[in-house]
């Protein structure tokens, strides 16, 4: 009976009790699931910003495309108005219009006219240029 009475002795019982209530801390149970709270709301953010971030990036490379392509026809355009321009300033197209539209004819001979009175010649020269001073 002795025996018995060993197993079951009740301090023991109380002991084991203790053991559990240490494990089954509530205050240490309550600290991990905000710690597991918080931790998923900054995944949760994170894969939002991350989102967010690669939806910019796609519309920024979908903005960057047309724009490149309004570049290349504004380029064509720009040469096109450069051959334009080229041809508009040709010089047989401009003796065309002078002679046809306008009705001027080619001088049968050049005539170049020679200065030799240095007085005149100061006088169309101040005319050119009234502001420099000639000796007469």
């Amino acid at each position: 009976m002795q025996t018995a009475k060993k197993l079951a002795h009740k301090p023991v019982k109380k002991q084991a009790n203790k053991e559990l209530r240490l494990i089954t801390n509530k205050r240490k149970q309550s600290i991990s699931l905000g710690f597991v709270v918080v931790i998923l709301t900054i995944l949760s953010v994170a894969i939002l910003f991350n989102a967010v971030q690669q939806t910019l990036v796609t519309q920024n490379a979908i903005e960057i495309e047309n724009l490149q392509e309004i570049l290349s026809e504004e380029q064509a355009y720009n040469q096109k108005l450069g051959i334009e321009a080229a041809q508009l300033k040709s010089l047989d197209r401009i003796q065309e219009i002078a002679l046809g539209k306008l009705g001027m004819v080619v001088p049968n001979k050049v005539r170049y006219v020679k200065i030799s009175d240095d007085n005149i010649k100061n006088k169309l020269a101040m005319r050119n240029n009234p502001h420099e001073k000639f000796d007469n």
